[in-house]
């Protein structure tokens, strides 16, 4: 059976990830590698165990139980998997750089349309017809809580100039 960790209420990891030998992993400083499983290292006379991370060139870190906070497992896209990060080099640094970057680019994109959107009137629709409240009391079947309050707050919005601005699920 393949090696893996696993992680007790007590660990700093999401306790719902269960890693195993052979999937990736991201080491907040060193980028992705391959988890390879534990290993008890003897340092400083105690045993401590450690995480092995296999990265690109077969080059392997060892990280103690204590700095787990800084390894997650690697969930990606569908599609080809990422390439193992090389130990000592600053590829990983401007890789994190640059998504930072493109996160920073997307907000102020977001932040620019929504600054758009809400600066223009949107359309008020009229309060319900006579009409409109005979159809919804021929209704057959009774509204839970939940959907009298949404349909309240959907129609409210509609009522108003401001653009609305709501998810509605069910």
């Amino acid at each position: 059976s393949a090696k893996h960790l696993f992680l007790g209420e007590d660990s700093p990891l999401d306790p719902f990830v269960d890693i195993h030998a052979g999937d990736l992993a991201v080491h907040v400083i060193h980028g992705i590698g391959r988890y390879l499983g534990l290993k008890r290292i003897r340092a400083e006379k105690k045993v401590e165990g450690h995480l092995v991370l296999e990265y690109a060139g077969g080059d392997r870190l060892y990280v103690p139980l204590r700095e787990l906070h800084l390894v997650q497992k690697y969930i990606g896209f569908e599609g080809r998997p990422p390439q193992l990060s090389r130990l000592g080099t600053r590829y990983w640094a401007r890789s994190k750089e640059s998504a930072r970057e493109g996160a920073a680019s997307v907000a102020a994109e977001l932040l620019r349309l929504e600054a758009k959107r809400v600066s223009v009137p949107g359309h008020a629709f009229r309060s319900d017809t006579e009409w409109q409240k005979e159809l919804e009391r021929a209704f057959p079947h009774t509204e839970t809580a939940g959907q009298v309050r949404a349909t309240q707050e959907v129609k409210r919005d509609m009522e108003s100039e401001s653009p609305m601005d709501r998810l509605l699920c069910g």
